[in-house]
């Protein structure tokens, strides 16, 4: 059975998210903080393995990382790649577990990573 997966235009205020803050640059996790109440629920449950598979489930809608270590996203985001969801870093490169620099975001599609990382992240990080 394909995975569910929310609609493009989807309001965020209705979704559930993985947004894991603990590795987030002091100068960025304020803002996250803020925007995270646009988000119906952005709880972590500081296990990305179980997160992977909620996203994938469709009982979360996406999820977002700092830390990008290969032995907590290699297989999750392989899991979801092959489902058709649209892996990539914060600057929009594929993720491959040799380059840790910035982070993941794990979407259902091209649209939804961009109005994740839009609303998330394009702000702290062109300053």
């Amino acid at each position: 059975k394909p995975p569910i997966k929310p609609k493009d235009d989807v309001d965020f205020k209705t979704l559930h998210a993985f947004i894991s803050r603990k590795f987030m640059p002091p100068k960025i996790r304020p803002y996250v903080e803020e925007k995270i109440k646009l988000v119906g629920d952005a709880t972590t449950y500081m296990c990305c393995a179980w997160e992977y598979i909620e996203v994938m489930e469709g009982s979360a809608a996406f999820s977002v990382y700092k830390r990008i270590e290969p032995w907590d996203h290699m297989a999750g985001a392989l899991l979801l790649e092959e489902c058709g969801f649209y892996i990539r870093k914060w600057d929009g490169s594929e993720y491959n577990g040799d380059d840790l620099t910035g982070g993941l975001i794990n979407a259902p599609s091209k649209e939804i990573w961009q109005r994740a990382y839009n609303m998330f992240l394009k702000e702290p990080l062109e300053v």
